[in-house]
C-alpha cells in the first residue's frame, strides 16, 4: 500500500500538488458556473464556433467537482482523528456555510433585493438545500472515520475490488444514462460523494492503480476530455435534426459519467506526484477554496450577478468569449478568495476557533458513551 514514502509524523504534511489542483479545481467550477448559468452556452447558435467553444470550456471543467472529492478521499484516507476533531471538522463546514449563506443574504435585504422570507431561508441552507455540495459533503464527513478505518484495514486485492465497482457504476449510468437505478442523482448526491471518497483513498493506498493512472497522464487527460466534448455535441447536433431541441446529450455531461470520472482520478495522480515548492499565498488560496464556493454560488448571487449575465459574449468572436471566460473566472476566484481569507483573519480576531473546539467537546462530553465506541473506529 503507498503512503507516499512518508513517515508517520510527516503524512499531514500538505502536498503542494494536492494544494494546486484544490486551487484549479475551483477555478474550473467557477469557469463551469459563468458558461452555464451566466447563459454562454445557450446563447450561441447550435451549430456556431462559439457554442463549440463554450462546450469545449463546460467539458473540460466538468470533472472539477469529481476532483475536488477525491482529494477529500486522498488526503483524509489515512488520517485519524479523536472524536472532538472529527466534530469540530464539521463543525467548521456549518458554521462557514451559515456565515456566508446569512451574510449575502442580509448584504441583498440592505439593498431591497430580497425579504425576511429570504433573510429566514438563509439561516437553514442545509435545509432549504442552498448549497448542495455542502450538504452532501456533510454526509460525507459523519461517515469518513468509518470509511477510513475500511480503508486501512481493507488488503489491495479488496481495494481494487472498490476500484472496479465505482468504475462499473460509472459504466452502467455512462450507457443507460436515461435512468437513476442506484439514487445518485447524477453526482448531486452524498451517496456518489462517498464512492469518490473511497476511490481517492484507493489512489492514494493501491501502488498499481495509482501508477496505472499516472502513466501518460495528459493523453489520458486528452482523450477523455475528447470523448466528453465531441460526443456530448454530436449527440446534439444528431438529434437536433429529427426534434425542436437537442436531447440525450447528457450522457458524458454528468458527474458520475466515465469520461469525467477517469480524467478526475488521472489528474489526481498526476498532481499528488507532483513536488514543489508553492508560495505562502498559494497556500493561503488552497484553504480558501470552499469559500470561494460558499461566496459565489449563493443563490441570491446566482440570481442577480451570474443568471444569464454573460450571454452578451454570444455576439463576440469565440476566441473573445473564450479569453473573457477566463478573465472573469479569474477575477470572480480573486475577489472571492480576498473576501474568504478576510473572514478567516475575522474568526481569528473573535477567537471563533476556540469557540467551535469547546463546542465540539461540549457535544462529545453529552454524549460521551456512544463518541468513546465510536472513538474506536478512528
Amino acid at each position: 500500500m503507498r503512503t507516499d514514502n512518508l513517515p508517520a509524523a510527516d503524512v499531514k504534511k500538505r502536498n503542494s500538488g494536492i494544494e494546486l489542483l484544490r486551487i484549479i479545481a475551483m477555478f474550473s467550477i467557477v469557469v463551469l458556473h459563468i458558461v452555464g448559468i451566466g447563459g454562454i452556452n445557450n446563447a450561441y447558435p447550435l451549430h456556431s464556433a462559439g457554442y463549440a467553444a463554450a462546450l469545449l470550456l463546460r467539458s473540460v471543467t466538468f470533472c472539477s467537482v469529481n476532483c475536488y472529492a477525491l482529494i477529500s478521499g486522498y488526503v483524509g484516507c489515512t488520517g485519524r482523528k479523536n472524536a472532538a476533531k472529527h466534530v469540530k471538522s464539521i463543525l467548521n463546514i456549518l458554521v462557514q456555510t451559515l456565515f456566508w449563506s446569512f451574510l449575502i443574504a442580509l448584504i441583498f435585504f440592505a439593498c431591497g433585493k430580497t425579504g425576511i422570507k429570504g433573510l429566514a431561508k438563509s439561516l437553514f441552507p442545509l435545509m432549504m438545500h442552498q448549497y448542495w455540495y455542502s450538504c452532501a459533503y456533510i454526509g460525507l464527513l459523519l461517515l469518513s472515520p468509518l470509511l477510513n478505518f475500511l480503508l486501512q484495514k481493507l488488503s489491495v486485492r479488496m481495494l481494487r475490488f472498490i476500484e472496479i465497482t465505482v468504475i462499473t457504476i460509472s459504466v452502467y449510468l455512462t450507457v443507460f444514462f436515461f435512468g437513476d437505478p442506484f439514487g445518485l442523482s447524477s453526482g448531486y448526491s452524498t451517496l456518489w460523494l462517498i464512492l469518490l471518497y473511497l476511490l481517492g483513498g484507493c489512489i492514494r493506498l493501491d501502488e498499481g492503480f495509482f501508477r496505472l493512472l499516472k502513466s501518460r497522464a495528459a493523453i489520458k487527460c486528452a482523450v477523455c476530455w475528447g470523448v466528453i466534448w465531441l460526443g456530448t455535441y454530436a449527440a446534439q447536433l444528431i438529434t437536433a435534426m429529427f426534434f425542436s431541441t437537442p436531447r440525450y446529450d447528457v450522457a458524458f455531461l454528468r458527474y458520475v459519467s466515465l469520461p469525467n470520472l477517469l480524467v478526475a482520478c488521472v489528474l489526481l495522480a498526476a498532481f499528488s506526484s507532483a513536488d514543489f515548492s508553492m508560495p505562502r499565498w498559494s497556500e493561503k488560496a488552497a484553504r480558501c477554496t470552499f469559500g470561494v464556493y460558499l461566496i459565489h454560488i449563493h443563490p441570491l448571487v446566482i440570481t442577480f450577478l451570474l443568471d444569464n449575465r454573460f450571454a452578451f459574449f454570444a455576439k463576440t468572436p469565440f476566441f473573445v468569449m473564450f479569453f473573457g471566460v477566463i478573465c472573469i473566472a479569474a477575477a470572480i476566484y480573486a475577489v472571492c478568495t480576498l473576501i474568504e481569507y478576510a473572514r478567516q483573519l475575522l474568526f481569528g480576531i473573535i477567537k471563533a476557533d476556540r469557540a467551535i473546539t469547546k463546542t465540539s467537546e461540549a457535544i462529545c462530553s453529552l454524549t460521551g458513551k456512544y463518541m468513546r465506541f465510536f472513538e474506536k473506529w478512528m
